[in-house]
């Protein structure tokens, strides 16, 4: 088993596009033909979903490939839309993919690892601290066979999760390398584990005790005290505000009217001394 710990939204992508071009290419080569591929997030139809609506924004060769521009020949199977395409068969629709199979649900988690065919199971998240890909690693971590591939380095702040850990074993190769070929005859080095403890904390949503259960209680009721209270406090402040703006609008208004009569009074003053003179 292949586990790659990596991101939920973003690099998943890339890697589920490159590893299900690979199988398409293959085709029934061995050992292809009989190995699986998991995307194991909780957001994993989301995430692709979500990829969907931004092809446009994908790089143009990308682009070509979901439509099959690049093809001479395409034909559309009536039943699943899907398209065969000079012997090949690909999705309708992008990230549509046929070879990598959704996990979502822990369930679905389990089936896949006892399986007993090859699997290479891309699982979030990077760091290893959470996720499906520390449950995997737990399992994977048994066997010698199994094997784990960081396609980048973490930047987890916890200086003690797995992957940071891992990568240091990469990076200083304490235990040596296995140099192996590739299919283009490249070299690929496997570090080795050299049977090192991993330190693993591994977190589980389990019911309050009771003791527990009250103090949440006391906590909550606390908390809704505070916050009627700071309603109250609220309420009585709007309402002096509110006062002071009545009392400012009525003494603004008996000023007007001060003003207004003081105006009479001259006008009539006026008035009588121009009568005199005459």
């Amino acid at each position: 088993m292949v586990l790659v710990p990596t991101d939920s939204s973003a690099r998943v992508l890339e890697l589920a596009w490159i590893l299900e071009k690979a199988w398409q290419e293959a085709g029934h080569a061995a050992p292809f033909k009989t190995s699986r591929i998991y995307m194991a997030s909780k957001s994993g139809n989301a995430t692709l979903r979500h990829a969907r609506s931004l092809l446009e924004w994908m790089d143009d060769s990308i682009v070509r490939e979901f439509e099959g521009d690049e093809e001479t020949v395409a034909n559309t199977h009536r039943r699943s839309g899907s398209k065969q395409i000079n012997g090949a068969t690909k999705p309708s629709r992008p990230f549509e993919f046929k070879h990598v199979k959704i996990i979502e649900r822990r369930a679905q988690l389990e089936r896949a690892l006892k399986g007993e065919a090859p699997r290479v199971i891309l699982a979030s998240d990077l760091s290893l601290d959470w996720g499906f890909s520390t449950d995997i690693l737990e399992q994977i971590s048994l066997s010698s066979n199994n094997l784990v591939i960081l396609t980048e380095r973490s930047v987890s702040e916890n200086l003690s999760s797995p992957s940071r850990t891992l990568w240091t074993w990469f990076e200083t190769r304490p235990d040596g390398v296995a140099l192996e070929k590739s299919i283009e005859n490249e070299q690929l080095e496997q570090v080795h584990g050299g049977s090192r403890f991993l330190t693993m904390h591994k977190t589980e949503r389990v019911p309050l005790s009771e003791q527990e259960a009250q103090q949440y209680q006391q906590y909550v009721a606390a908390q809704r005290q505070m916050q009627s209270s700071l309603t109250a406090d609220n309420d009585a402040a709007a309402d002096v505000a509110d006062d002071n703006i009545d009392v400012e609008s009525s003494s603004s208004s008996e000023d007007e009217s001060d003003d207004e009569q003081q105006g009479r009074a001259l006008n009539v003053s006026a008035a009588i001394g121009h009568t005199g003179r005459g």
